[in-house]
């Protein structure tokens, strides 16, 4: 009996034929669970923070600077490192189980392609969006009369959709 070993200190869970236990594939597929919940959780935690910082220097840009002439490069950068941000977020959370080798790249990213990319992508609309409505509730502030829809038809005119257009292929391309 001292020459057995039971089947918890086999890997994978087999038992004493060699074959897998009942259980082992049930454990597998909660752990790969749990792996992929935490690097999209990672993802979108690592993306948010990099949305909310450049939403804010857009808005600072936007409102306080009243710098219209380079919002759609800050918006370009605004998708950019969103996208940047969610890939390394997903990588982060990937645990590294053996060491990687020349022949063997690291993945690109625990999530597929298009769950970073609709991360990256609904980040960095929702971060423009929230700009320009604090560059508006700001424009308010000092004295502004105009509606939201007036105002940045107004004041940007047709940066707004660039902006919009720009980070959103900003964000697909940095996140695939």
């Amino acid at each position: 009996m001292s020459g057995m070993t039971s089947r918890s200190d086999r890997p994978g869970g087999a038992d004493a034929t060699g074959g897998p236990s009942p259980t082992g594939g049930a454990d597998a597929t909660a752990t790969l669970e749990t792996q992929a919940r935490d690097r999209a959780t990672q993802a979108l935690a690592y993306g948010l923070v990099a949305a909310l910082a450049c939403g804010l220097l857009l808005f600072g840009f936007a409102a306080l600077l009243s710098f219209s002439a380079g919002l759609v490069v800050i918006a370009f950068f605004l998708g950019r490192i969103v996208g940047l941000s969610v890939v390394s977020g997903a990588q982060a959370a990937i645990p590294s189980a053996r060491p990687r080798t020349v022949s063997a790249p690291a993945p690109r990213g625990g999530l597929s392609g298009p769950a970073r990319t609709v991360i990256a992508v609904v980040l960095s609309v929702l971060a423009i969006s929230g700009a320009l409505a604090a560059t508006w509730l700001y424009a308010r502030s000092t004295g502004g009369v105009l509606g939201f829809g007036d105002y940045l038809a107004q004041t940007l005119g047709p940066i707004v959709p660039l902006e919009y257009i720009v980070a959103t292929l900003a964000a697909w391309w940095s996140s695939r």
